[in-house]
């Protein structure tokens, strides 16, 4: 065998071992594409931009955290006014409205004994 036959053989097997490469970069090639084409609008803007997408993700996920902390804090409120009053025992803005109610009551009273008060001064 001549010099020039194996270098053709040389050159020959290196082209179909490339082409084998090629070939199986070209089939990864098209499972990705299919992948891709599977992609919602939104995943693909997800590519575009992946630290935008992730913050605005976060911030509505803060944000759903929040509106669920507020409704369960409101559950809450709830279920601990109705064992309060399921208790009988007086919640603290019960307890504010009676001492308002006392206070208002008790200055009736001494302006009511005040005014006894001062007829018996005068005589």
């Amino acid at each position: 065998m001549t010099t020039t036959a194996k270098v053709q053989d040389f050159v020959k097997e290196q082209m179909e071992e490339a082409q084998k490469r090629f070939q199986v970069i070209e089939g990864e090639a098209r499972k990705a594409l299919g992948k891709i084409r599977r992609f919602n609008a939104k995943e693909l803007k997800f590519l575009e931009n992946p630290k935008a997408t992730v913050n605005a993700t976060v911030k509505q996920l803060g944000k759903k955290a929040e509106a669920a902390s507020n409704e369960m804090k409101k559950r809450f409120d709830a279920l601990q006014d109705q064992l309060m009053a399921f208790s009988g025992v007086a919640t603290q803005g019960q307890i504010r409205e009676l001492n308002k109610e006392l206070h208002r009551l008790a200055k009736k009273v001494d302006g009511l004994i005040e005014k006894k008060a001062k007829p018996e001064a005068r005589a």
